[in-house]
């Protein structure tokens, strides 16, 4: 009988540790755009966000920390005409990173950007 009041709490115990394993946050940064790039194969764009913090525990030589694909993010051409015209006025722009680091693994994948 022992051994079934024990279940419960080990359950417990392993379900907290793998949550505090996972807990991992997206990053969003507020700044200007330094540099944009779209990739050779002519559907990545590269961003670098000046004196942002280094994204996917990563640092990129060439110092860019996002990244979203022309192809495969829907809002993707908006959202590289908002970072142009950003770019091109020196707004600030808000950049939300998804957590993720596929297109390129030193830059965080982009999930939206606003102009402030």
């Amino acid at each position: 009988m022992k051994s079934n009041k024990l279940i419960p709490v080990l359950g417990i115990a392993i379900f907290n540790a793998f949550l505090s394993i996972q807990t991992v946050y997206a990053s969003s940064y507020a700044g200007y755009v330094e540099k944009l790039v779209v990739g050779r194969d002519g559907h990545q764009v590269f961003i670098h966000m000046k004196d942002a913090p280094t994204t996917c525990n990563l640092e990129h030589p060439l110092g860019f920390n996002y990244a979203f694909s022309l192809r495969d993010h829907e809002a993707g051409r908006e959202m590289l005409s908002a970072l142009l015209a950003a770019k091109m006025a020196g707004t600030r722009v808000v950049v939300q990173g998804t957590d993720a680091c596929t297109i390129s693994s030193d830059m965080e994948n982009v999930a939206y950007i606003y102009v402030l």
